[in-house]
């Protein structure tokens, strides 16, 4: 429970918070304005008098987050309430703009008709009601909004003819992804339905931007996108993306656009194809598109293999100095009027986020410190690529207008401490990121900005993880068996895009038979329910013997759940003697059930899932009570 605020010796580490005054970027940069970007539009807004507004500054630079879309606590309660917590806590990291996603929809490969979507999809689009109020809630406070379309995948990728976002528009899908069949693919220019069905969707994706566009002309959104990662789309020229384009389609819908919005347009561009232009020809689309402002989706890798200790920020910096040295400055030098965001960027709080910056965003926060120097190792690693970043910001002004940190979504503290909080996510509330994020922030407003102690009472996780104990043999021998040799009575299996064999004697652990199974694609899974609640049980331990086979990273995670609904989970590799899965090699992992539980509810099955498909085994599943 949040009881105490968040420990100044944990988080008040030198290398947290040093507060940048470097030389700021020159104000003759064309870079949006930083106050509030949408005085030249017309609006009906009409807002009571605030408590308070976020200072104008006098640094140019987006000081930006973003919420994402109508999913996770935003759709959970937070966006209806316009909690008075979120805003407090965006006042006080000092943010200026705030991002959303309007999400769009199309049913699978076949489907030409975009739609807006309010229910019975797994991300349904916000309700221009909602949309409204946040709009004016943010401005009220001096905060700019910038509004992204976006195609949720969730149900196209699952159809019967299926497609993911960033395939729509490719004319060679097909070839590539075994599960697309030719005749189902209407992106390839010799498909006998190809004019009608580009028509169709290019007419219908235009017709629901400008109803947003409307609806942000009218609010006073100071930033518009008209996709986001969708580069197969956003082509102008042609290029190894295919050799046609949809130059007249892009260039018709932003005169649409621009006859019912009059801020600045942006696109969103996956960082792949922003650092492979030369080949893609995607950095045309600024200019022959007249978008008014460059928009990266920046989730960058900084290493080309996952770091085995924390990076420091001299590391990052160095990173960080060869990508703009490569690709930001060579863009700003092409495109000197157009400014430069990442409309998107985040790292996890994971140790091995600067080479996957979204690994384990789902992990449960069980804090590990390899270092010793009371800090979380990932959380650790989290805030330095962001100070490193802004270091290297600072030293070339004007090149970077800013960056929409993700993953920040609207919660009240109390249902962000039961939820987000507890995740290595991409988020910075209450993070030692937010520290970094919050005085560079404040340093870009300049001499009026007090930075402000962090304000939230959440309690901080423990600064180091304490080892885990190594259980002795007799103990796991003596525990409660769920499976040796079979399932024990009282306990039933079922599968997840897997296939099971209960009595495989091929590969075993001890005894004549283990559990082989076979994951057909990633999140293979098996799950194993009880007959009772385990929740009061005298066990304390879940214990098991994984032979990972051939499959590459494996780390399988578990994850209890009741009456099917699963709650925290957590990797095995944390768990593992040695901290890793040899090929083929039997390994065995013990895992403190106060970790898979740490709220205490009920619950009465096991999960085990991977992430990579092939076939793995377990042996010897027990709980225990040393």
């Amino acid at each position: 429970m949040r009881t105490q605020p968040l420990s100044a010796t944990a988080l008040s580490m030198a290398f947290l918070i040093v507060l940048l005054v470097g030389c700021a970027p020159s104000t003759s940069t064309p870079i949006l304005p930083a106050g509030d970007a949408t005085a030249h539009m017309s609006t009906s807004t009409a807002t009571s008098a605030p408590e308070w507004t976020v200072p104008v500054g006098s640094s140019p630079i987006f000081r930006a987050v973003h919420m994402d879309g109508n999913d996770a606590t935003n759709r959970d309660g937070g966006v209806r309430a316009l909690s008075p917590d979120y805003f407090a806590w965006l006042r006080d990291t000092n943010v200026n703009w705030v991002g959303l996603s309007a999400e769009l929809h199309v049913s699978d490969s076949m489907d030409s008709t975009v739609e807006i979507i309010h229910s019975g999809v797994k991300v349904p689009a916000f309700a221009d009601e909602d949309l409204v109020r946040m709009f004016r809630e943010f401005r009220k406070h001096g905060i700019n909004v910038y509004l992204t379309m976006n195609f949720d995948p969730a149900e196209s990728r699952k159809a019967d003819h299926p497609v993911k976002r960033w395939q729509m528009g490719c004319p060679d899908s097909y070839l590539a992804d075994s599960s697309i069949q030719p005749e189902y693919w209407p992106w390839a220019p010799d498909h006998p339905d190809h004019e009608r069905f580009v028509s169709e969707f290019w007419q219908t994706y235009t017709e629901q931007v400008v109803h947003y566009a409307k609806l942000a002309q009218e609010e006073g959104v100071g930033l518009l996108s008209l996709g986001t990662e969708t580069e197969c789309l956003f082509r102008t020229r042609a290029g190894s993306l295919g050799a046609n384009d949809f130059q007249d389609e892009i260039r018709a819908m932003v005169e649409a656009v621009r006859a019912v919005y009059q801020g600045p347009l942006t696109y969103d561009q996956h960082y792949e194809a922003f650092m492979l232009a030369d080949d893609t020809h995607v950095d045309a689309l600024w200019e022959d598109a007249g978008l008014d402002t460059i928009g990266i989706s920046a989730y960058i890798p900084l290493v080309e293999a996952p770091p085995t200790s924390v990076m420091s920020v001299e590391e990052l910096e160095a990173r960080w100095e060869s990508i703009f040295g490569q690709y930001l400055i060579p863009l700003h030098e092409k495109y000197p009027d157009k400014t430069i965001l990442f409309t998107e960027f985040g790292y996890t709080a994971w140790l091995t986020s600067p080479f996957n910056a979204a690994d384990h965003w789902e992990t449960l926060m069980l804090p590990s410190d390899s270092n010793g120097n009371g800090v979380d190792d990932g959380q650790e690693v989290q805030a330095n690529i962001y100070q490193a970043l802004f270091n290297v910001m600072n030293r070339h002004p004007g090149v970077l207008g800013g960056a929409f940190l993700w993953g920040n979504f609207m919660a009240s503290d109390e249902q962000w401490r039961d939820s987000y909080f507890k995740l290595r996510g991409w988020d910075i509330r209450w993070k030692p990121s937010e520290l970094v994020v919050r005085d560079q922030y404040c340093a870009w407003i300049g001499p009026e900005c007090t930075s402000q102690p962090v304000r939230s009472t959440a309690t901080p996780w423990p600064t180091v993880r304490p080892p885990t104990p190594t259980l002795a043999s007799e103990a796991i021998e003596s525990g409660l068996a769920i499976y040796d040799d079979g399932l024990e009575l009282g306990w039933r299996l079922s599968e997840y895009l897997s296939t099971i064999d209960m009595e495989f004697a091929g590969t075993v652990a001890q005894g004549a038979s283990s559990i082989k199974v076979e994951a057909h694609e990633k999140w293979g899974s098996l799950k194993l329910t009880g007959m009772k609640d385990l929740k009061d049980a005298s066990y304390t331990w879940l214990s098991f013997m994984v032979n990972p086979g051939d499959i590459r990273g494996f780390d399988p995670s578990v994850t209890i759940f009741m009456d099917g609904k699963n709650f925290t989970y957590v990797y095995s590799k944390d768990y593992a003697e040695g901290k890793a899965f040899p090929a083929n090699t039997w390994t065995r992992v013990t895992i403190p059930l106060a970790d898979l539980n740490p709220d205490g509810v009920s619950f009465n099955s096991f999960y085990f899932e991977t992430e990579a498909p092939g076939t793995f085994y377990l042996d010897d599943i027990r709980l225990v009570n040393p």
